[in-house]
């Protein structure tokens, strides 16, 4: 039997997107004795999380006095992406067993020391492209802008900010050449006129790929503040994911905007149905194939049926919808629009799933033509509920390249692991696949 060459496994098993396709290739791999290398990464995915393990490499200063050392030294220097946890004494280390092409994320949220205790020198010649912090005070902001400028690979920042003092930190976030994607979340901050110019400056002179936002309070700032604002983000030629969450909106005319990005996340942003029917009419033209509409203001409906309506002569291939579950009545409405979307993915959040409810939302994906994926986030249904989602998804008459109901539940819904065995037996059976996540 030919065997190839352990450098070429490696590239075969580092190709690999998921990672249960990946643990089957090196389970496959380890009665011959050709895992190589990959033996340090077989043995840490039995006794390590998978997350931790992959698509990137976590590693937290703790493996050093692991006996688990000598693996992640032989294993760390094949990935391309890695996300290095806390504060490091031993930078040196690494300095020597990561790749120097690799990209790291530098994670500094919830560390038990105050970041103006850490020296950047030492950091500077690793290939920081990510940084997560936390920014409780000024002295904290300004730890944060010093990073921003030494750090020369640095394209990501994500800044909790329970702050109230930050001076000038959105002036010299706008003056960064070098920040293209910004996640923001905030703690009672109340943004100025000032904050939101900066980052207007930011969104119209830099080449923004990725813009999030978590309770940004700009509600009381003056309207022609806000509308240059919107139309900076709203309409960034070169933005990809734009995601909005609790963030007040309500007085966006989005009929306004041509919505270049990718993907669209509006998530409890106060919208209202006609607000919604307005973003409709723009999708069309838009080049967006991903949208979040998780609002449970239930003002909207109208807007949610126009949007079925409309899809199928958009680009949208995953959808996400919320708050639907006052409007358990409509379900018969919005069944006929469901069998019709073109869509691949369909995600319905917070959601309930009365009977008659589940049953209308089942046939109609037995009825529809492309939906691979039907995903329930923190919905409320029955276990026949679920029975009858496995069962349209899976019904032989759908021609699907996949078909998969996933559910992702806040507390334990299977306390009898037979129950869960049972579905996703059920689903395997009919050539599908059920997916049960906790968060």
């Amino acid at each position: 039997m030919a065997v190839l060459p352990v450098e070429v496994l490696v590239k075969i098993a580092f190709s690999i997107k998921d990672v249960e396709d990946l643990f089957a290739f090196l389970e496959a791999l380890r009665p011959y004795d050709m895992l190589g290398p990959l033996a340090h990464l077989y043995e840490l995915f039995t006794t390590r999380h998978h997350l931790g393990l992959w698509p990137s490499l976590a590693l937290h200063p703790t493996i050093l006095d692991s006996s688990e050392r000598p693996l992640y030294e032989g294993i760390t220097k094949y990935y391309e992406h890695v996300v290095v946890e806390n504060v490091w004494s031993d930078v040196e280390w690494l300095k020597t067993y990561l790749s120097p092409m690799a990209q790291i994320g530098w994670n500094l949220k919830d560390i038990d020391m105050y970041l103006t205790s850490i020296s950047l020198d030492e950091w500077t010649d690793l290939r920081i492209t990510r940084l997560a912090l936390d920014i409780e005070d000024e002295d904290e902001a300004i730890w944060c802008t010093n990073a921003v400028s030494q750090l020369p690979s640095l394209t990501c920042l994500e800044a909790d900010i329970s702050s109230f003092e930050l001076e000038d930190f959105f002036a010299n976030l706008a003056a960064s050449q070098q920040i293209t994607q910004l996640h923001l979340s905030f703690d009672e901050y109340q943004l100025t006129a000032f904050d939101l110019a900066h980052l207007t400056e930011w969104l119209r002179h830099q080449p923004v790929r990725h813009l999030g936002c978590e309770f940004g309070d700009w509600e009381d700032l003056d309207l022609d503040v806000k509308e240059t604002f919107y139309q900076a983000m709203f309409n960034c030629p070169t933005m990809a994911i734009l995601e909005l969450s609790g963030c007040k909106v309500d007085d966006v005319d989005f009929a306004q905007y041509d919505f270049p990005m990718r993907s669209l996340v509006l998530h409890q942003c106060c919208l209202s149905s006609r607000q919604v029917e307005a973003l409709v009419s723009r999708l069309e033209r838009s080049k967006m194939t991903s949208l979040q509409l998780t609002d449970f203001t239930f003002d909207y409906m109208d807007g949610i049926v126009s949007l079925l309506e409309i899809q199928p002569r958009t680009r949208i291939q995953h959808l996400a919808l919320g708050g639907l579950h006052k409007y358990v009545a409509t379900w018969s409405i919005l069944a006929p629009s469901i069998e019709k979307l073109t869509v691949e993915r369909l995600i319905f959040c917070a959601t309930e799933f009365p009977s008659d409810a589940a049953e209308s939302l089942a046939m109609a994906i037995q009825n529809n033509p492309s939906i691979c994926e039907l995903h329930l986030n923190c919905c409320d249904i029955t276990l026949s509920g679920l029975v009858l989602l496995i069962q349209s998804i899976t019904h032989p008459s759908r021609q699907t390249k996949s078909k998969r109901v996933r559910w992702t539940a806040q507390q334990v819904q299977f306390p009898d692991p037979e129950i869960f065995q049972a579905l996703v037996e059920l689903a395997v059976d009919s050539g599908g696949e059920f997916v049960y996540e906790e968060v």
